[in-house]
């Protein structure tokens, strides 16, 4: 189509609960997927989708990990967790899509502080 695709997808690199306490409800952070200097042919699209890993692991190197879910809206009402392979968002211009990850602290069975880095797969899909 003459076009020659260009964009830039920001996801964070990390999302960091810090320290997080057996049986104190369920936690929250909230974090961005940002398309940017998006320039693609028309009916093309850049798909992000989940690539989920085996949970957020304990810092303290132990083998101790927590499952968490993924969304991909700020406010939870009636959301369903993306599953791995799911699409986040299609990208057809410059924006940016607000998620959150969850965790039940119910769950822990080591106190302490979890962190997870994120994968999600990128694709150009031309229509």
């Amino acid at each position: 189509a003459g076009v020659d695709p260009t964009f830039m997808i920001i996801i964070p690199s990390q999302v960091d609960f810090g320290t997080v306490v057996k049986n104190t409800g369920m936690q929250e952070q909230d974090f961005s997927v940002e398309a940017q200097n998006v320039v693609i042919e028309p009916g093309a699209g850049i798909e992000v989708r989940v690539d989920v890993d085996d949970g957020f692991k304990l810092s303290d190197g132990s083998a101790n990990t927590l499952d968490y879910s993924l969304y991909n809206v700020a406010d939870l009402t009636g959301a369903t967790p993306l599953a791995d392979g799911d699409l986040y968002h299609r990208f057809v211009s410059d924006q940016t899509v607000d998620g959150k990850v969850t965790l039940d602290t119910d769950q822990i069975t080591v106190a302490g502080s979890y962190s997870d880095i994120m994968n999600f797969i990128i694709e150009y899909k031309v229509a």
